[in-house]
């Protein structure tokens, strides 16, 4: 929990944040004004120096952010304590799904219900699966494994199942169609994700808080990923556990009450989300228009403009999900975010909303935009070189180098914060491998993650330019969850513009002058390599490689955790069933028989509440 309790508390490092920020970007920005201005600036330098400042404000912030949350983790109070069992509300679990492994689902399930049967509180629990699942092969895969897991759950922890047959208004609507339904029975229920899986101890734990204080609309667990193998996934395990816990601290500390709904690893209390959480319907066509695609922000501005709090409970551990494994998983995933966001750019003055939840809508609005601004400041700083021809022959050296290196230093900090935070605490270094090994993990880490800046750049700048400009929309498609290996053809068919767009910004920035090109060698050599460094960023082999000598592990991999254990256990015992039953063929074998909906109705009828 945050040494920042008091809203009084919170308020002062929101100033002191606000200041240190503006502070930082417009030393920044007076040092690149003094570079340029050496003799005079022109049209093209008034843009690269305005783009430079937002871009200056974006390195700032989570860099003064990090330095608070750094002094935070060392002044922690110890979490508050759980309210007794006969306390516990009725709680719903949803986990609603699309298209998905109904095994992977359906196993997590049964793993958490043995895991909550291990704290004697499981009679407060009651899972739903809530499909909006459209293939056939598949829905009726998830009903089989719906029938062989809830003979495996515990007693006193039931498990629904409804299927939509037209899935209305997505994810969101999905939960809203809970709500409606059977909502009025609980006053609490956890979100899920299809890959999520949380500890029985978390789950009763963020319960317990949340049922103690009846203003907490919403109460986040961060998740942390896991149990995959590729050079991507590794990357994004390991910064999320080495790294994450700096950064979560600082936010912690100026969010407060205020804080941010990830879209699952959540409690929710169900009346104020069913009363104050409708979502709108944007005037206009996709993309920017129609059904919000990125729910949850809107749902905890909604709540928390309602009076609730929303709070993030960053010490709780237990909380898992997965991510993607191929950069071209990573980048279907983000756009579909990246249009989300934008389409929060139309909420930022809706009436009523708390200062801070106009913060995240933007913040997360430039967490795409800024690609785009980055590439403008490149283009305008060039043009302006080109126009005035008077850097032309100079090397990197006095005023632009220490811009530069002031520039990188402050973007490594973060990590450098995590590496002091892991050497006050040997038994966590010991659990990543020692320190020697974290520290040479961080070098890949950030080796790897310089030259992925701008193929990422690249690609969240396409998003927001064929959003806003094109009109081309984001199609709900189900999410590539599991390990698999692109063909090399296809990464040379993805990745060839960027190859050719980074040949021709190096032939370019150079032909300016050698200050220029060397200004643009990084977003240059990160597009050029952008097939090698796909096709490496997907090899479950490389990873493999790594982890067999300690690079980018996580503590879950060398101890692996009691409900992960639970969830193989479960895959595996789902699996014999559903063989020594010959369930999957029997039910492709009935596509006419309606004998499993009839009983999937007359599970769910005892739940049914109007409301």
């Amino acid at each position: 929990m945050s040494a920042f309790k008091t809203p009084q508390a919170i308020g002062h490092v929101r100033r002191l944040l606000m200041v240190g920020t503006l502070a930082c970007a417009a030393c920044l920005t007076w040092a690149y004004a003094r570079i340029i201005a050496v003799h005079g600036i022109n049209a093209a330098e008034v843009v690269a120096l305005a783009a430079f400042f937002i871009l200056a404000l974006w390195v700032s912030l989570p860099f003064c952010s990090c330095l608070v949350g750094f002094w935070n983790m060392t002044r922690r109070g110890s979490k508050p304590r759980s309210t007794p069992l006969d306390e516990l509300p009725q709680t719903a679990i949803l986990v609603p799904i699309y298209n998905e492994s109904p095994l992977a689902v359906f196993s997590a399930i049964a793993a958490m219900a043995r895991s909550l049967e291990r704290t004697g509180r499981h009679p407060r629990f009651e899972f739903f699966v809530l499909s909006d699942t459209q293939l056939e092969d598949v829905w009726r895969q998830e009903e089989a494994i719906w029938s062989e897991t809830s003979a495996l759950m515990p007693d006193g922890v039931p498990i629904y199942y409804r299927r939509r047959s037209k899935n209305h208004g997505r994810k969101a609507g999905n939960i809203a169609d809970f709500v409606r339904r059977w909502g009025g029975r609980y006053e609490l229920m956890i979100v899920l994700d299809a890959d999520s899986v949380m500890e029985g101890e978390t789950l009763v734990e963020m319960t317990a808080r949340a049922a103690a204080d009846e203003t907490i609309g919403i109460l986040q667990v961060p998740p942390k990923p896991v149990n995959r193998g590729s050079l991507l996934a590794r990357i994004l395990q390991f910064a999320a556990d080495v790294y994450g816990p700096v950064y979560l601290a600082g936010y912690q500390s100026w969010t407060g009450s205020d804080g941010n709904y990830f879209g699952h690893n959540a409690v929710i209390r169900t009346a104020a989300f069913a009363k104050h959480c409708t979502l709108p319907v944007l005037p206009g066509a996709p993309p920017l228009g129609g059904h919000i695609l990125s729910h949850d922000f809107v749902e905890a501005a909604l709540i928390r403009r309602a009076g609730y709090q929303v709070v993030t409970a960053d010490d709780l551990a237990g909380s898992y999900e997965e991510c993607p494994t191929t950069l071209l998983d990573y980048a279907v995933r983000d756009q579909r975010w990246c249009q989300g966001n934008l389409q929060h750019s139309r909420l930022l003055a809706v009436r009523g909303l708390r200062p801070a939840s106009r913060f995240h809508f933007l913040n997360g609005v430039l967490s795409y935009v800024s690609s785009v601004i980055w590439i403008l400041f490149m283009v305008a700083m060039a043009s302006g070189m080109l126009l005035e021809r008077h850097l032309s022959g100079t090397k990197l050296t006095g005023a632009p180098a220490l811009l530069f290196a002031v520039v990188f230093l402050m973007l490594l900090t973060p990590k450098f914060l995590s590496f002091l935070s892991l050497r006050s605490d040997p038994a966590r270094a010991s659990q990543l491998g020692g320190r020697v090994k974290v520290a040479m993990s961080m070098l890949l880490e950030t080796g790897i993650s310089i030259l992925l800046a701008p193929v990422l750049a690249y690609y969240h700048a396409s998003f927001v330019i064929s959003a806003t400009i094109f009109g081309r929309s984001v199609q709900w498609s189900t999410q590539s969850r599991d390990e698999r290996v692109i063909p090399v053809r296809e990464l040379v068919k993805l990745h060839l513009w960027q190859t050719l767009t980074g040949v021709a910004i190096l032939a370019v920035s150079f032909a300016i002058s050698p200050l220029t090109g060397l200004w643009c060698l990084p977003l240059s050599v990160g597009l050029m390599l952008s097939i090698p460094i796909a096709y490496a960023l997907g090899s479950r082999s490389l990873g493999d490689w790594l982890r067999a000598r300690g690079l980018l592990t996580i503590p879950e991999e060398i101890v692996r955790p009691e409900i992960l254990r639970l969830r193989d256990a479960a895959s595996e015992e789902i699996s014999a069933r559903l063989q020594a039953t010959d369930r999957t063929d029997a039910i492709q074998n009935e596509a006419d028989d309606d004998q499993l909906r009839t009983r999937q109705i007359d599970v769910l009828m005892p739940a049914v509440v109007s409301s």
